[in-house]
Order: C-alpha cells, then sequence, then structure tokens
C-alpha cells in the first residue's frame, strides 16, 4: 500500500498562499487516483461485505466527480458572466473607447486573414 503520509496539505496549509485553489484541486486528484487504486487492488476478495462497501465507495466517488464537475461549471458561469457585465458597464461608460477598440481588432483579424 501506499505511504500517505504527507501526501495532502493541512486546513492551512490549503487556505494559504496564492495557488490555494490548485493545490486543493491536484489534492483532489491524487485522492481519487488513490482510491482507485485501492479499489482496484481488491477485485478477487470475495465476502460480501467487502463487495457492498465496493461498491459504495465507487457510487460516492462518481457523485463526488460530478458535484466537482457541477461546481467548476458553477465557478466558470459566475467568471464568464462577471466579465460580461465589466464589459458591458466598460461600454456603456465609454462608448466610442469601445467602438475604437472594436475597429482595431477588426483590422488586425483583416490583416491576418488578408496574409493567408
Amino acid at each position: 500500500m501506499n505511504d500517505m503520509s504527507g501526501a495532502y496539505a493541512t486546513g492551512t496549509e490549503r487556505a494559504t498562499g496564492s495557488g490555494a485553489m490548485s493545490n486543493r484541486s491536484s489534492e483532489m486528484q491524487r485522492f481519487f487516483a488513490d482510491v482507485e487504486e485501492l479499489i482496484g487492488r481488491t477485485p478477487s476478495i470475495n465476502d460480501s461485505e467487502l463487495e457492498t462497501l465496493k461498491s459504495r465507495v465507487s457510487s460516492g466517488m462518481q457523485e463526488l466527480r460530478a458535484l466537482r464537475d457541477t461546481e467548476t461549471a458553477r465557478r466558470l458561469r459566475d467568471a464568464s458572466m462577471n466579465a460580461a457585465s465589466t464589459a458591458n458597464a466598460f461600454a456603456h461608460e465609454r462608448p466610442w473607447a469601445t467602438v475604437g477598440m472594436a475597429a482595431l481588432i477588426g483590422a488586425v483579424v483583416g490583416a491576418a486573414l488578408s496574409r493567408r
């Protein structure tokens, strides 16, 4: 079995530092990998209670993955809505700057496409 001492950060280690979210994500990936390895190493045991436990752990892992994916989608949606709101506010506060930026972007894209 793997030596798991020190493999996962403590709560205070996760709460500090600029990469706290990244650390939590990689920590969760390591946890999933370890649990899947544990489930994979016990396929030949015939004990019915162990089989029931393996089934419960597997379904729990699927639920956790779905929850993680849902949470990630919610965060992406919130971030994109915030960016759209900020862009909308900027466009209303500075309409001529917005028109100028759109023209500049159009010119750059047009120049890039005309070279091909």
